[in-house]
């Protein structure tokens, strides 16, 4: 009796550690984000349709597509300098994305199919690359060791995620498709791809929701499906609910995306994402942060940005988070304001 009563302990205290462990949702953290500034559009007379936000070590730089322009401002969004890139350089007429390293500049030129190099200092342009595959103008990465990581669109042959060596003009894709069921389109398998620690490339489906690090060759090192936690396998349940009620469906051409926004620092990922939480939106939530490690990804935190207005109901556009600064840039849906928190992650 002795010995069942120890072997009954014992399995009791295995099942308990394995579901606290299994059930991690608790050791997540919930932040509640004020913005401590925003952009001054009417001050500047620069309206931020189409803009995307990147950062050095303090400033913040921001392409606005539409206008042609590139501004750069202190960490608190005043603003420092900007130039119309139409009227300084030949074939510059939609900058969409932007990212620094060192100190260059990469701006994604979409209409020509373009990345610009400039001197971040003084915009003076110091070459231009062609994208060997066509861009589709959504996110672009760069790695220390000049691999520019960008979204083509997904056909036979080519999975949604490319990256170029500069150097060389060499191209390579993702291998694989993402698995699915149920009804699908090519448009579902469109990823965005960036470059954390160690120059590691991290895909992620903006429908499907799996995120991969793949090799220096495409293939799939690792694979994990992020509808495991609750606010994205609500958002895709959502979705896929709302596609059996759309006849034809995988001819229509209605945009469905669940993943808004992808930004990788250190061993981090930070996922924006739309939260589809029904009509009371007063508990919306708007970014997941991973971490990643030998063993695998784990959801550190969840983020509300509180704006008090229109935006805080909705998923934020451009997100951007400097870990030299602990600043967190977003860009909200109604407003097209630039906002700044203040937040270590």
């Amino acid at each position: 009796m002795r010995n069942f009563l120890g072997y009954l302990f014992l399995g009791l205290f295995v099942f308990f550690s394995c579901y606290n462990k299994k059930s991690g949702i608790e050791d997540v953290e919930y932040l509640n984000l004020t913005p401590q500034g925003f952009f001054d559009e009417e001050r500047h007379n620069i309206f931020l349709t189409e803009a995307k936000i990147t950062t050095d070590d303090v400033d913040v730089f921001v392409s606005i597509a539409h206008q042609g322009l590139i501004l750069r401002t202190d960490s608190l969004l005043n603003l420092i300098s900007f130039i119309n890139g139409r009227d300084s350089f030949p074939e510059f007429d939609f900058p969409t994305n932007l990212v620094v390293k060192d100190d260059e500049l990469f701006v994604e030129e979409l209409a020509n199919q373009r990345v610009f190099i400039m001197d971040k200092e003084n915009y003076k342009l110091i070459s231009m690359k062609k994208f060997p595959i066509s861009s589709m103008g959504i996110k672009i990465d760069i790695s220390e060791e000049n691999k520019l990581a960008y979204t083509i669109f997904p056909e036979k042959g080519k999975t949604g995620q490319a990256w170029v060596e500069l150097e060389v003009g060499k191209t390579k894709t993702s291998k694989e498709f993402f698995s699915q069921e149920g009804k699908i389109r090519m448009s579902d398998q469109i990823r965005l791809g960036c470059f954390c620690k160690k120059n590691h490339l991290w895909s992620l489906g903006r429908f499907l929701l799996k995120l991969e690090l793949l090799n220096d060759d495409g293939e799939v090192e690792k694979q994990f499906d992020l509808k495991q936690y609750e606010p994205l396998k609500r958002a895709f349940d959502t979705l896929l609910v709302k596609r059996r009620n759309i006849p034809d469906f995988e001819s229509n051409r209605i945009s469905q995306n669940i993943v808004t926004s992808l930004d990788c620092f250190d061993n981090k990922l930070l996922v924006g994402f739309t939260d589809l939480v029904g009509l009371d939106r007063s508990n919306v939530r708007h970014l997941l942060l991973f971490s990643s490690d030998e063993q695998g990804i784990n959801l550190e935190k969840i983020l509300r940005l509180k704006t008090g207005n229109e935006d805080e109901l909705f998923h934020f556009q451009s997100v951007k988070y400097n870990p030299k600064t602990s600043l967190l840039y977003a860009q909200g849906l109604e407003s097209n304001r630039i906002y700044v928190f203040p937040v270590n992650l």
